[in-house]
């Protein structure tokens, strides 16, 4: 005969979780729409965009500031409709053509089909340094009710433009035209700024990589250049232009309205307001943070993910965040690369700054602190905000090696690799800069 088995110890149990999810059932029908609303309002009220229709007015240019969106628009435009992919064969950056790039005076196969490709780009050139050579602020004309599709056609063209003007600079380099490398590099950097203060995080991300690439452009004309005092405090002005924390700052309030209206979009969901309302909460979170500092940021970061592990361990508990657990590890992600391009940033104003002091006084420096009058900055707390490592919140390292000049951050891991700044893998290795030819006093 079959074993009775005594249900009569479970039932309390199976009692308290259809209590449970009765009361979670009327939380979620009678309380979470009217707090959210709440939540939203007050978003507004303080000109935070809720949805795509506000997120496509967010962040407009700044009374008093010169509008140079006409100009990017229209260099951009011309681009899209240049048919690239079928031109540009061998040709590196935007071809298939082979990097790095040989030094100036070695053989480069694709040299004379580069000039070619260039050459057959004139118009499109002409109005991307027209562009280039305008102070001011752009914001691209995106409407982001069209989903991912608008911002990764934004993408396509901006990443385009950085690499025509990494091209250019070494056909130029090669041709022994210094003056036309100095306007490619600076094109270069106005293209990344062309970026500031956009919404969301794939824009942002394009920021980042645009200026990783126009500080890596530096780096390779350095040594083959001889640019003056001035020239160096120009690439200095340019790269100093961002402001990483304050852009990804702006990028997670744009991804927040991406979130709370994609959340709202789902159908046939029962947490949909309570996924909105704690994302709100974790969003607002960050933000503060981010208003303090990288480290404080990525603190948050870390309870939130912690408060995250414990939410999905219970069953009500994990669909109150369902939608939150696929936007926070991204948000991370996109934390480290900002910190990642601030370091690099700072790096590269010490390595330009150094050159300027050798300049100046004939002689190599001998500490870090010589270096704050030829950075840029209002304040002199701005100045030496540049020689910071954002990683860990002290200085750079500064280190004389076989006859040259290092400066690096000791980035992710936060550990010192003796300025070994190449590696594999992003969270191994520096973060940095070095000058050949720089002995040590």
């Amino acid at each position: 005969m079959p074993e009775q088995v005594d249900t009569s110890k479970r039932r309390p149990w199976m009692l308290l979780v259809l209590i449970s999810a009765a009361v979670f059932a009327l939380l979620a029908v009678l309380v979470f729409p009217s707090k959210l609303a709440s939540e939203l309002a007050s978003l507004r009220s303080r000109g935070l965009p809720t949805n795509f229709e506000e997120l496509n007015t967010y962040f407009p240019v700044p009374v008093g500031a010169n509008d140079t969106t006409s100009f990017w628009v229209a260099a951009a435009s011309q681009l899209a409709s240049s048919e690239l992919d079928k031109r540009a064969g061998g040709v590196p950056y935007v071809g298939a053509g082979s990097l790095p790039i040989p030094k100036h005076g070695d053989p480069w196969a694709e040299l004379e089909e580069s000039r070619r490709f260039l050459k057959s780009l004139e118009k499109e050139m002409l109005t991307l340094r027209i562009a280039a050579g305008h102070a001011g602020v752009a914001r691209y004309p995106v409407d982001y009710s069209t989903g991912l599709d608008a911002s990764i056609a934004l993408v396509r063209q901006i990443r385009t433009m950085a690499r025509l003007f990494s091209l250019s600079a070494h056909v130029h380099l090669h041709d022994d035209e210094p003056t036309q490398v100095f306007e490619d590099v600076n094109g270069a950097v106005a293209v990344s700024n062309s970026l500031q203060g956009t919404s969301g995080s794939l824009p942002n991300m394009v920021r980042i990589a645009t200026h990783a690439m126009a500080c890596e452009l530096i780096k390779e004309m350095l040594p083959e250049t001889d640019w003056n005092d001035n020239n160096l405090e120009i690439l200095q002005l340019s790269v100093a232009v961002a402001d990483f924390r304050k852009e990804y700052r702006q990028a997670i309030l744009g991804e927040q309205a991406y979130f709370l209206e994609s959340v709202q979009n789902t159908r046939g969901f029962m947490f949909l307001d309570s996924n909105s309302l704690t994302g709100i909460e974790y969003f607002g979170r960050l933000s503060r943070g981010l208003e303090d500092s990288w480290q404080r940021a990525n603190q948050v970061h870390d309870e939130i993910d912690a408060e995250l592990k414990g939410a999905i361990a219970g069953v009500f508990g994990r669909l109150k965040v369902t939608g939150v657990i696929l936007v926070m590890p991204a948000l991370k992600q996109s934390m480290i690369a900002g910190m990642r391009a601030e370091a690099r940033q700072n790096c590269l104003l010490a390595a330009l700054a150094a050159m300027r002091f050798r300049l100046r006084h004939g002689v190599s420096l001998t500490s870090l602190s010589e270096l704050i009058e030829f950075i840029p900055g209002e304040t002199q707390e701005a100045k030496a905000s540049r020689l910071i490592d954002p990683f860990t919140d002290a200085a750079l390292v500064m280190k004389f090696e076989t006859g040259r000049l290092m400066f690096y951050s000791v980035g992710e891991n936060r550990i010192d690799d003796a300025g070994q700044i190449q590696s594999e893998k992003r969270d191994e290795g520096d973060i940095g800069y070095s000058l050949d030819r720089f002995s040590q006093p």
